[in-house]
């Protein structure tokens, strides 16, 4: 008798694990294809600043030929600096989007899922190197033009509008994450939790 009871409780338990793990198919379906779309913006960007970079090393060489002033030489130096953090970022993205191996054991898949889309402070502190290059090579680009104002204000005018550009830059990227990275992120560690309690 009590033999019968436990085999029914296995049997149970298996019942139930069958029931209540979601169908990992069409997560992984979704999941494939945010990765590679993240894949290709991260491809295309690279590039991007790639070509940037060459335009912006032309533009200084030309300044530095015509002898236009170090104030404009030094805006496109931190341009350059600017784009080549942005490359450094991007490459650092392609490397993790084509290391990606959906063959592991489901657990070790889910783990780098939430690791993957998890949003960190980090992120935001690696992300405010190129914006503050950049801040620094525009701030230097409109100096000159707004010369008959106070230094003090020739830098703040360009914050106004910058600062505001960046902020809202920011939240437009937190709402991407929201809607499509955090939904696979949470459904992971669901997928986890569920996996631990069988």
């Amino acid at each position: 008798m009590e033999v019968i009871m436990k085999t029914n409780d296995m049997n149970n338990n298996l019942s139930h694990a069958n029931e209540s793990l979601p169908d990992t198919e069409l997560f992984t379906s979704k999941l494939k294809k945010e990765d590679e779309y993240n894949l290709n913006i991260s491809k295309s960007f690279f590039w991007i600043y790639i070509g940037f970079i060459g335009l912006y090393s032309i533009m200084m060489i030309v300044n530095i030929i015509f002898d236009r002033g170090f104030i404009r030489m030094f805006s496109q130096i931190f341009f350059i600096l600017s784009f080549v953090s942005f490359i450094l970022i991007f490459r650092y993205n392609l490397k993790i989007y084509k290391k990606i191996d959906y063959t592991l054991p489901l657990s070790e898949m889910l783990s780098a899922v939430v690791k993957r889309y998890q949003l960190r402070l980090g992120h935001f502190l690696i992300i405010l190197i190129p914006i503050i290059l950049m801040d620094a090579g525009l701030t230097l680009t409109f100096y000159e033009d707004l010369s008959p104002m106070n230094p003090l204000y020739r830098v703040l005018i360009v914050q106004v509008f910058y600062i505001p550009i960046m902020v809202i830059s920011a939240l437009i990227g937190i709402l991407i994450w929201r809607k499509k990275q955090k939904p696979l992120k949470d459904r992971a560690i669901q997928l986890l939790e569920e996996l631990e309690s069988f």
